[in-house]
């Protein structure tokens, strides 16, 4: 039986690239980001960081969390 693979917020935020932790961080904070692409937003909806209220881009429960996992992936990705 293979291994179910369990995503929490700690490696979710070890595994997002750069592009999509500054959309998240803008959003969260309500800055413009720079090159906010249409991809990056995406992949964030999809991965259940982002969503839409209405016309606007929020920060869902989950998109918090990994916000606040951030301090911690990156002291383990530091220790590897």
């Amino acid at each position: 039986m293979a291994k179910k693979a369990t995503h929490t917020p700690q490696t979710i935020a070890a595994e997002l690239d750069a592009a999509e932790r500054i959309t998240l961080f803008c959003l969260a904070t309500g800055t413009k980001a720079p090159g906010n692409g249409e991809r990056t937003r995406t992949r964030l909806i999809v991965k259940g960081l982002i969503g839409r209220e209405g016309l606007r881009l929020i920060v869902t429960e989950l998109g918090r969390v990994v916000l606040s996992a951030w301090p911690t992936a990156a002291r383990n990705a530091a220790r590897r």
